[in-house]
């Protein structure tokens, strides 16, 4: 009986499996193709499945409703292509990824908008028969879901072997320029690709939604990640390592759902804990997959950085156009930031403001490792929960000091955060955010699950802060207390930036090959990127803490994560005045926008799609970065003038 009930749970995995592999399909021939991350991959399934499950409910019959869906798919899956990847082809694809994430957004908010936020039903359109075996029910939907699985990825590879568009796409991905002069339609291809892989994502929607009989909004960024991990595993660009790695991993997350307290003492909340796992074994030691032909190990780990770069911004320029001399900007700031609470008394303002300083310190952060270092980092979110959650268990249950408890936090998301920069440099770019976001997810899942953190519940009534005798209980006090802390983080880059290490950076950022080849340890130079990124991290997650004095999982997801990278391509990659102003923005807007809150997410959406395109060097560029000095600025000015007199 044991057996057969393990065998049962085998056969519930393969059916989820099925949906994964489905979706990683998709996603392993566009990033085989592209090497650009579709994180609106699974937004595209959800919204998709929502769609179908709606027309379904309106009394559309299935053999309608089922091809209005996939064309939606794929529809939704040529728009991301065009308007969000094409233009940034030839651009960092740090940037590439932030106008993904915002299509993800524009999805997402347009799904909620349109069907509301609670889950909807979904008909079970495979039935509910089940077979016994002794007395153990076996649901016939799941080996029905299995089947329907297989058999479209068996039509995909069919397609891609014997149909003429089908053998396009194969050269496109192993080489663009060469399929290009064999004659092949690059650009259409391509769209192709999205086409396919959009409809591949609403067949797997539409098999989970008939798996649990339930879709809803959320089931997007889950599907992205799974994907993903599915689509590494397995190897990019390889169809039957994707399908076998989907199937795997829906049976591993069965399990641990099932058996993961007996056998290991996992409780079912870390499902997705071990898909996070497994995906950062494979990325560290075999990045390939286990059937990958087309990334190779030298290509993971040697990414290329295109497009601008940080060393090259010589002119202080506020929207490319207003010339603003350097030496004013530090103290014209730090002066009207000291009288601001002065000046403005009203709570709320002040409350924003605070919040925009403890942003600008993680943004500041994530500036040195990705905008200096270029290595991608997304887990900053993990390393403000490490923050949050330290300074507030100190100051509960041993009654520590703030400025200790503070200290604390950095030096520990310090610790952490370079022993995940170790392991991490073996690869780069897209794999390394993967990696990191792995991490930063770990981190929550574990504070979501364990006791002395209180879990869901988070940790309430954390002691209002108290400095030299001086106990921080408004938002005045806490405003002082942000910017002392902004401008420490802020001196310490500055210091930093300057120096042989911001140098190195620097060298790495441009051509990591040939900085070694100069000499420099580039291992130890993104290592530490890495523990001072996170030490801020940790430092803003501290002030978050005290200053809401309650913190909660739920504070500490992704959504954290993409809202410190949108603030740093706002304000320009290695621009440390343009992080400051980039929280500023981002904040100031999601205030602005709070009376049109159910659009508000769309807007942000549409915001982090235009910008990389438009402006990808950020809104302020070369703002107090290697600038002109004034003196060097009044000669240039004189030598125009002059020139322009003689003329």
């Amino acid at each position: 009986m044991e057996f057969l009930f393990f065998l049962q749970q085998i056969v519930n995995g393969l059916a989820l499996g099925s949906v994964y592999a489905l979706l990683a399909i998709g996603f392993s021939m566009i990033y085989g193709i592209l090497r650009m991350m579709n994180f609106a991959h699974g937004d595209l399934y959800a919204f998709s499945a929502i769609f179908i499950g709606g027309v379904l409910a309106q009394g559309w019959p299935v053999y309608l409703a089922l091809p209005l869906g996939i064309a939606v798919g794929a529809l939704i899956g040529v728009l991301v292509e065009r308007i969000c990847y094409r233009p940034l082809r030839v651009i960092d694809r740090s940037v590439a990824i932030v106008s993904s994430l915002g299509a993800a957004f524009v999805l997402r908010n347009a799904s909620e908008y349109l069907f509301g936020v609670r889950p909807a039903p979904f008909p079970l359109l495979l039935g509910q028969d089940k077979f016994v075996i002794g007395s153990v029910s076996f649901p016939l939907n799941a080996l029905y879901i299995l089947f329907v699985a297989l058999a479209a990825i068996f039509l995909f590879n069919t397609f891609l072997k014997r149909a003429r568009l089908g053998r396009g796409i194969m050269l496109v991905a192993q080489d663009i320029p060469t399929a290009s002069l064999m004659g092949v339609p690059v650009n259409r291809t391509i769209v192709l690709v999205y086409a396919i892989g959009g409809a591949l994502g609403v067949i797997g929607g539409v098999l989970y939604g008939s798996i649990y009989g339930i879709v809803f909004t959320d089931m997007g960024f889950p599907g992205t990640i799974k994907a993903f991990v599915a689509a590494i595993v397995g190897g990019i660009g390889n169809l039957a390592g994707a399908m076998i790695a989907g199937l795997f991993l829906g049976v591993i997350e069965t399990l641990v759902v099932v058996y993961g307290g007996d056998w290991v003492g996992l409780p079912p909340g870390y499902r997705d804990a071990v898909a996070f796992v497994i995906l950062i074994v494979f990325l560290l030691f075999r990045p390939t997959g286990l059937m990958g032909t087309r990334v190779s190990t030298a290509e993971a780990g040697t990414g290329a950085s295109m497009g601008y770069s940080a060393t090259t911004r010589r002119a202080i320029k506020l929207f490319g156009a207003i010339v603003v001399p350097r030496w004013m900007i530090g103290p014209a700031a730090l002066l009207a930031a000291v009288a601001f609470p002065q000046l403005i008394s009203d709570p709320y303002l002040l409350r924003i403001a605070n919040l925009i300083m403890m942003y600008a310190i993680a943004v500041l952060g994530m500036n040195l490792v990705l905008g200096y270092c270029g290595q991608f980092h997304f887990g900053q979110a993990g390393f403000l929960a490490i923050g949050a959650y330290t300074t507030a268990l100190l100051m509960l249950n041993f009654d520590v000091n703030v400025l200790v408890a503070l200290a604390a936090s950095g030096a520990l998301a310090f610790a952490l955060g370079v022993l995940v920069g170790i392991p991490a440099i073996r690869v780069r770019s897209d794999y390394l955010a993967l990696v990191t976001f792995a991490f930063g997810e770990i981190v929550r899942l574990f504070i979501l699950n364990s006791g002395f953190t209180r879990g869901p519940m988070g940790l309430p009534g954390i002691p209002v802060p108290e400095i030299f005798g001086f106990k921080i209980a408004d938002n005045v006090g806490f405003f002082y207390y942000a910017l002392a802390l902004l401008v420490l983080a802020y001196v310490l880059c500055v210091q930093v930036t300057r120096s042989h290490i911001g140098r190195a950076w620097k060298a790495i950022y441009e051509d990591e090959t040939a900085a070694e080849a100069m000499g420099i340890n580039t291992a130890r130079y993104k290592i530490l990127a890495f523990g001072l990124s996170c030490f801020l991290g940790g430092i803003a997650g501290s002030y978050m803490a005290t200053f809401s004095r309650f913190i909660a999982p739920n504070s500490f997801g992704v959504d954290l994560s993409v809202l410190v990278i949108i603030m740093l391509v706002l304000g320009g990659l290695g621009n440390l005045w343009g992080s400051i102003i980039g929280a500023a923005i981002m904040i100031g807007a999601v205030e602005i926008l709070r009376p049109i809150a159910e659009f508000r997410i769309a807007f942000i959406g549409v915001v982090m799609i235009l910008i990389p395109i438009l402006r990808p060097q950020g809104i302020f560029s070369g703002i107090g970065n290697e600038a002109v000095p004034f003196r060097a600025w009044i000669e240039r000015w004189r030598t125009k003038a002059a020139t322009r007199h003689a003329r």
